[in-house]
């Protein structure tokens, strides 16, 4: 399946969207609940607010997509890709996020298991440096 130039709020539920592309697709504010996107490809795709719960995203491959504000709950991530994308207050929850791969991303906001990522780099930079007491 193939999405291209789409406008409309979409809800969708109990679907087999896998090996689906997604390009230059407008998919903010949308629901996905209970739907198989794996091994899609989504590109240029705008994602803001939009709610994923219960979804299978393993081997997904984001780049160029805005995400800010999306809210992923009980999700599969196993394997995917996120490039040079917008994650700006993107909440994460109850996710499989084994071999995910973030680069070239916004990360400001974005918390995992309600823990703000930005933290988690702080505390592993600090824990980085020499202690100074040889």
């Amino acid at each position: 399946m193939q999405l291209n130039h789409i406008n409309d709020r979409i809800e969708a539920s109990d679907a087999n969207l896998a090996n689906s592309v997604f390009d230059d697709v407008n998919l903010a504010g949308a629901s996905f609940r209970n739907v198989n996107l794996a091994n899609c490809s989504v590109s240029n795709v705008n994602l803001q607010g939009m709610t994923i719960a219960d979804v299978k995203l393993s081997n997904l491959s984001i780049s160029d997509c805005r995400l800010d504000g999306l809210t992923l709950d009980d999700v599969n991530l196993a394997g995917c890709s996120v490039t040079n994308a917008n994650l700006q207050g993107v909440t994460i929850a109850d996710a499989n996020l084994s071999n995910l791969s973030i680069s070239d991303c916004r990360l400001d906001g974005l918390t995992i298991d309600g823990v703000l990522v930005s933290d988690l780099f702080a505390a592993y930079r600090a824990a980085q440096q020499p202690s100074g007491n040889a």
